[in-house]
């Protein structure tokens, strides 16, 4: 008799223990359009909390629905990005307990831009001691030269 009360004293507080996780949570959850007000499918969510600096991403759905669930309370910030649109930031989002926080986006037309990354280690050592400009021919260009 004493075992049994005991395991569901055990059963009860691991019951107990695992609602009160779960109330720490929220979500935050919303749908992506254009400026015409179409669905955009396939946009990239990113959520990240300014506490801990932790990252969550979703996708937008073929309705343009999007959902992030279980995430700690706090501060976030939201960024949606989408080819052809405007990226969109959204900052200060207070998420509490519980609680399903709705952040629709509405992406504006953009430039499609192009991102060039230039790195150090690649660019090859510029003579400084002479001016001079020089090229090494091997000879199958030296053949090919014309006459």
């Amino acid at each position: 008799m004493q075992s049994l009360r005991l395991f569901w004293g055990s059963i009860l507080t691991m019951l107990l223990c695992a609602t009160l996780a779960l109330a720490q949570t929220g979500s935050i959850q919303g749908t992506v359009t254009d400026s015409a007000g179409a669905v955009v499918s396939g946009a990239e969510i990113t959520v990240r909390n300014l506490g801990s600096n932790a990252l969550r991403t979703a996708t937008s759905s073929g309705t343009g629905a999007y959902s992030i669930p279980n995430l700690a309370v706090g501060q976030y910030e939201a960024t949606v990005k989408m080819a052809s649109f405007k990226t969109f930031h959204a900052s200060n989002l207070t998420l509490t307990v519980a609680e399903t926080l709705s952040v629709n986006v509405q992406l504006e037309p953009g430039a499609v831009s192009e991102e060039v990354q230039v790195r150090a280690d690649q660019i090859p050592d510029i003579d400084l001691e002479t001016s001079q400009v020089s090229n090494l021919v091997d000879q199958a260009r030296m053949q090919s030269l014309p006459l």
